[in-house]
């Protein structure tokens, strides 16, 4: 029997199902990322048609089966205005929506994770993008675990000094001493130690005040990289993209 949901969601995917359909991946406020089947979105006289843009956020109405939703109406919230934005704002952007679709499993609620991406949209602008961007990943891999808290070594559990000479443990995102350090961990600057601590600490409104050099965020961007791949162990198609933009 089906069942009738509502909801307030955000679109991170949408696959072509057939000549008329879209199936779309939606992280939703109440029941966490969720696949839907958007009968007849394609066609330009749907009521659906033009709603359903890559991380617009929207009241959502569907009918849950057995193995797959079906969506039944939406309203418009907040759009993400992609053809106001340069391309490396886009970039960044399709790498947000396609790194959430994949670190979330489908079915688990994650309001934290929703309110998180909620909040990023809507100060999204090209000229603070950059960091809005590390700020909501950093963010993103700490809340769901895949993250240390970069306070404190993980394995003397000791406050972090930052006059010595730290490591990611690309294990577990974590920092550690360099005795405790493996052949695959490398030495990270006390700067981007500091700025990812902040991250962890502060709002994202008070994490966009802050403008770290360029090979600060370059620093960040490898340690992201690294810790996807550990956990993905596949490359992202966004992630192509952004590097030939730097």
């Amino acid at each position: 029997m089906k069942q009738h949901h509502k909801t307030t969601g955000i679109v991170l995917r949408r696959i072509d199902f057939s000549e008329a359909d879209q199936i779309i991946t939606v992280l939703s406020e109440d029941f966490g990322k969720i696949a839907l089947v958007a009968r007849g979105s394609r066609r330009l006289k749907s009521k659906l048609a033009g709603s359903l843009g890559l991380l617009d956020t929207l009241h959502l109405s569907y009918f849950q089966g057995q193995s797959l939703g079906y969506l039944n109406d939406v309203e418009p919230i907040h759009s993400v205005e992609t053809n106001e934005l340069d391309l490396k704002t886009r970039g960044l952007l399709f790498y947000m929506a396609e790194a959430t679709q994949k670190l979330i499993p489908e079915g688990e609620e994650c309001h934290a994770a929703f309110q998180l991406l909620k909040n990023c949209l809507m100060l999204i602008d090209s000229q603070q993008s950059e960091v809005l961007f590390y700020a909501y990943m950093v963010k993103l891999l700490t809340l769901l675990g895949f993250m240390g808290q970069w306070d404190h070594c993980r394995h003397t559990d000791q406050k972090i000094d930052l006059s010595i000479p730290y490591f990611l443990s690309v294990e577990d995102a974590s920092i550690v001493h360099r005795e405790d350090a493996s052949d695959t961990d490398f030495q990270l600057s006390p700067s981007v130690i500091k700025w990812v601590n902040y991250i962890q600490k502060n709002s994202v409104t008070s994490c966009v005040q802050i403008q770290p050099s360029q090979g600060e965020r370059a620093e960040v961007f490898f340690v992201l990289k690294s810790v996807l791949g550990t956990i993905l162990n596949h490359p992202f198609k966004s992630e192509q993209f952004l590097q030939a933009l730097h």
